[in-house]
């Protein structure tokens, strides 16, 4: 309970000083690449150089909002951002991929994902505490309430997809 206190805290500080503007546009920026990157760790794949262009692909996208986040002062979300880049450099490391490696990534995927959630909200009481109106309502940043199901489909096997029924006439 206190760590949850104390984490609430840590996130209302880190807020506070960002303009609402911009983290406005940072938390959108963090929705379409986690968006991405659950696009991209969707997609099947078995061949080695899939699977190194889907890890280069999900690091990319993350390396940017921890950029992004370090940039504003977000210096939590940053090394949130900077855990999941340890679990794919870890991968980076590994001579043959598999498609279930994979499956740490999408943890950590979720959790970014609720953690930009939990941004969006508070961002969204600050706002209405402040008798600021929200700019233009930031998606709620694919939370849990939204994501977890697609997450969590991730394929972890090397089931290649059916092939395209013709269309009828």
């Amino acid at each position: 309970l206190k760590a949850d206190s104390d984490a609430s805290g840590n996130l209302l500080m880190q807020l506070l000083k960002v303009d609402p503007a911009q983290l406005d546009t940072f938390l959108r920026g963090a929705d379409q690449a986690f968006r991405n990157c659950n696009g991209i760790l969707i997609e099947p794949g078995k061949d080695q150089t899939v699977l190194r262009n889907k890890l280069d692909s999900v690091f990319r996208e993350l390396h940017s909002v921890k950029g992004e986040a370090s940039a504003l002062g977000l210096e939590g979300f940053a090394q949130r951002v900077h855990a999941a880049e340890d679990v794919l450099s870890a991968l980076r490391e590994q001579d043959e991929l598999a498609g279930d490696q994979f499956v740490p990534v999408v943890t950590k995927l979720d959790e970014l994902i609720n953690h930009a959630a939990d941004f969006a909200d508070v961002r969204e009481r600050v706002a209405a505490f402040r008798g600021v109106p929200v700019l233009d309502k930031v998606p709620k940043v694919m939370a849990a309430r939204e994501l977890p199901a697609t997450v969590t489909r991730v394929p972890v096997t090397t089931a290649q997809p059916a092939a395209a029924q013709p269309a009828a006439l």
